[in-house]
């Protein structure tokens, strides 16, 4: 994991990795307060004040993340902060406690390589996810619905379980759950994404998305790459080659890897007396917000 290498980084790296995650932990856990606030004080003043307290405190929330996102961003591309969306557990005080977790999103599959611009079936991506699919013991055909979700000349037909199609791409992994049943998608949502340049990060990709690549890359040659990382990351892809296995097949697979993040993942959750407030959101490698949600 990337975040061990914040052991062989100097003390001034790491405190400086470790007050941005305190930046944007105590932003979501002011947010929530803040929103918690606004229902148990105001209750007595109209909803449409209410509605617009809320949307204040979103804008500004938004607002502050964009501006912390570039350093945000390099930090944890160097390594500084973990990105193995584990989480970290920060009490506030007055019995306030923040869990915050960053996630690479180029760590997972873009379902939305599925269908290329120009409308057509990418049969790589089509065969990745099917072995994805496959690998977390899921229906294969999930990949034919959501292909045909998707592609912008489908017929209803060719959509999810209610026979609805996109016609577009995916704006948000959660569209999934209008395609398959809540239990497969409870499974593939820690595995796909919408975000990202569609390559997947050989720093950060779990086993089961690194095998998905290809059907030469065994469960074995998956945990060599994972070893590999631990002692030291991948400065670029070329270094894939030297690793037991990968001389030939790293050069395979060469156009459809990174390692380096175009896209991170961010959520923290803030939770007081039974009460909890979560904030959710992308950033790509220039700091835009390209997805944010509370509730």
């Amino acid at each position: 994991m990337r975040g061990r290498r914040l052991l062989k980084t100097g003390r001034e790296d790491a405190d400086r990795g470790f007050v941005l995650i305190l930046v944007l932990l105590i932003l979501a856990a002011l947010m929530a307060l803040a929103v918690d606030f606004a229902y148990g004080v105001y209750v007595n003043i109209s909803g449409i004040h209410n509605m617009q307290v809320m949307e204040k405190l979103s804008i500004e929330g938004s607002s502050l993340i964009g501006s912390s996102a570039g350093p945000f961003l390099q930090s944890l591309q160097q390594g500084d902060i973990p990105l193995d969306g584990q989480d970290l557990q920060i009490p506030l005080g007055d019995d306030t406690t923040v869990l915050f977790q960053a996630g690479d999103e180029n760590a997972k599959f873009n379902v939305n390589t599925l269908i290329d611009q120009n409308g057509d079936l990418n049969r790589d991506a089509y065969d990745s996810f099917k072995r994805l699919l496959k690998g977390l013991n899921l229906d294969e055909t999930i990949a034919d619905k959501v292909a045909g979700w998707i592609n912008p000349e489908a017929l209803p037909a060719a959509g999810g379980e209610g026979g609805n199609v996109k016609n577009g791409y995916l704006t948000s992994t959660a569209e999934l759950v209008l395609l398959i049943d809540k239990a497969s998608y409870d499974t593939l949502k820690n595995y796909v994404t919408v975000f990202g340049d569609g390559l997947v990060d050989i720093n950060s990709a779990t086993a089961p998305v690194l095998m998905s690549l290809s059907d030469d890359v065994s469960e074995d040659l998956a945990a060599r790459i994972i070893e590999r990382r631990k002692l030291e990351p991948f400065k670029n892809i070329g270094e894939l080659s030297q690793v037991a296995g990968f001389e030939k097949l790293g050069m395979e697979l060469a156009p459809r890897i990174t390692a380096t993040s175009s896209a991170i993942g961010i959520r923290a959750s803030a939770s007081k007396e039974g009460i909890t407030r979560i904030v959710e959101g992308v950033l790509d490698s220039s700091g835009k917000v390209l997805y944010w949600r509370e509730y």
